[in-house]
């Protein structure tokens, strides 16, 4: 219950979700009821044409799900902070939400990730 209770104020003091509540829970229950039927990955859309693999467990992509942006604050300050000939270093990449995010904008990123698990789901990320 306690995890719930945290996704739930993530959602509503988020500075996007808290915004638009009805479509963040929709988000929220409709990932949650999907991953419960069919627990499967999904490509699902993240900021303008690109695409995240996200499966049950990612918090920050399910969070990007639900919000938006994750890590609003530091996302929205890199989307906006950096030159698109400026070059972005990800260190501990995780499954590559901030490189995905920034794919959009800028041509020079280098995401770099050490848990084997992690860095193949980025490879993933990063492709799709």
């Amino acid at each position: 219950m306690k995890s719930l209770k945290q996704i739930f104020n993530f959602i509503n003091h988020h500075p996007l979700a808290g915004k638009h509540k009805i479509k963040a829970y929709y988000r929220f229950f409709y990932w949650q009821l999907a991953q419960l039927l069919f627990p499967k990955e999904r490509v699902v859309k993240f900021i303008g044409n690109t695409k995240l693999v996200v499966k049950k467990g990612l918090a920050g992509a399910t969070g990007n799900i639900y919000a938006g942006l994750h890590d609003f604050a530091d996302m929205g300050f890199l989307l906006h902070f950096l030159r698109k000939d400026d070059l972005f270093f990800d260190i501990g990449a995780n499954i590559g939400n901030w490189a995905k995010s920034n794919m959009l904008h800028y041509d020079k990123i280098i995401a770099i990730e050490a848990s084997e698990s992690a860095y193949k789901k980025l490879k993933e990320t990063i492709s799709t």
